[in-house]
């Protein structure tokens, strides 16, 4: 079973097939299921300074982050997932939308080290909650952005910041590496 949103499905057919079958059969099936479009408004929120310098994120790249999101909640309904590169920096963002909105919003984190139960409320929705009655935040890593739906979300806030592998040739040490995510 192969499965993608942008796989080329009739080569991958035509690769998993059997040639020696009829003509008729040589290609694998394909299964399409018809997808419900939802219109898609982008705005871009240019940050004062440069997200990223040699110590790493910048805290006012952080800061103009939450700001983002508290812009988001302001203009629009629903949830909001926000995307941060990596564990410290959706620390930081969840802390300072939480001291800017108290109970009137809940905060939540979802990184590769959060327990299985939060991992479990953040994925139950809004509704388990007791009624959804206060609007979420969601703040995670990007390994949701690819993996998973959180239920509720309506806003996404994109830092547009990634922690990719890195092998320093010249000191022969790995290590994460904060970069740039590109549009595509």
């Amino acid at each position: 079973l192969v499965m993608s949103a942008t796989l080329d499905a009739d080569d991958w057919a035509a690769r998993l097939g059997d040639p020696t079958d009829a003509p008729q059969c040589r290609t694998a099936p394909v299964l399409r299921v018809a997808a419900q479009t939802h219109p898609l408004t982008v705005r871009w929120s240019s940050p004062p300074r440069r997200a990223v310098d040699d110590r790493g994120v910048r805290p006012d790249f952080l800061t103009h982050v939450a700001s983002t999101v508290d812009d988001a909640l302001a203009r629009d309904a629903g949830d909001v997932l926000v995307f941060a590169p990596g564990h410290r920096e959706v620390d930081r963002v969840a802390a300072q939308v939480r001291s800017r909105h108290g109970e009137r919003v809940e905060v939540l984190t979802l990184t590769g080290s959060t327990p299985r139960s939060e991992q479990d409320r953040v994925l139950a929705g809004p509704e388990s909650d007791g009624g959804g009655a206060r609007r979420r935040v969601v703040v995670a890593t990007s390994v949701a952005e690819s993996a998973l739906t959180v239920p509720g979300v309506r806003i996404v806030v994109d830092s547009c910041l990634s922690r990719v592998p890195h092998f320093d040739t010249g000191r022969g040490v790995g290590g994460l590496t904060t970069v740039r995510v590109s549009k595509a």
